[in-house]
C-alpha cells in the first residue's frame, strides 16, 4: 500500500524556469527518441519500439484531437526537455486526464516536472475552465507521485495489479486535483 503524506494546497511557482509551448515540427524527433527509450516509457506504460511512421501517425491524430491539449516543456533557452498534455478533456464534466514526460534526464528530480504540472493546471483552470484533473501513476514511480503531491494532487485510490510491465503486475495509483476556488 502507498504511504505518502497528502497536501491539500497547490504550491505556487514564483520563479518559472520553464515554459509550455506548442510542439514544433523539430520537436517530433526528440519525442520519437523518448518514446523509444525503454527506461523512460516503462515509468508509465509498457514498452514496444515505435517506427517513425507510427510516430507521425500518432502526431497527426493527436494534433487534431479536440479532447487533447499537448505542450512542449521548454527550458528558458527554448530547448525541449519534455512534454505534457491534458487528454480526455470532457467539456460537460469539466474534467481531463494529465500526462507528463520529462525526456531530458538532466532535468529529472529538480522540480521541473512539478513546475510543468503547475503550468498545465493553470491552463486547465483558466483557459479550459476545468473543475477536475486526474492522473494515473505506477505505484513504484515515487518521483512522479511526489511531484503530483507537491503540485496539489491527492491520492484517491489504488487499482490493484492493473498493469503488467515485463511480466510484473503493478498497482496504479489514482490521483486527482480539483480547481481551487481562489484560482
Amino acid at each position: 500500500m502507498i504511504d505518502i503524506k497528502i497536501r491539500t494546497k497547490q504550491k505556487r511557482i514564483n520563479r518559472p524556469r520553464i515554459i509550455l509551448s506548442p510542439i514544433k515540427k523539430d520537436d517530433l524527433k526528440k519525442l520519437f527518441e523518448w518514446i523509444n527509450n525503454p527506461d523512460l516509457v516503462k515509468l508509465s506504460n509498457s514498452y514496444r519500439p515505435i517506427s517513425w511512421q507510427e510516430h507521425m501517425k500518432w502526431w497527426g491524430k493527436i494534433s487534431k484531437d479536440k479532447s487533447t491539449s499537448i505542450f512542449g516543456i521548454r527550458s528558458k533557452d527554448d530547448r525541449i526537455i519534455g512534454c505534457c498534455k491534458l487528454t480526455k478533456i470532457n467539456r460537460i464534466y469539466r474534467s481531463a486526464e494529465l500526462q507528463i514526460r520529462i525526456g531530458d534526464r538532466r532535468f529529472l528530480s529538480k522540480g521541473y516536472g512539478t513546475e510543468a504540472v503547475g503550468l498545465l493546471l493553470r491552463h486547465a483552470w483558466k483557459y479550459l475552465k476545468l473543475k477536475r484533473v486526474s492522473c494515473f501513476v505506477f505505484e513504484d514511480n515515487r518521483r512522479a507521485i511526489r511531484s503530483y503531491i507537491k503540485a496539489g494532487f491527492n491520492v484517491e485510490g489504488i487499482m490493484r495489479k492493473a498493469a503488467c510491465i515485463d511480466g510484473i503486475y503493478k498497482d496504479i495509483v489514482i490521483m486527482g486535483i480539483l480547481k481551487d476556488k481562489n484560482l
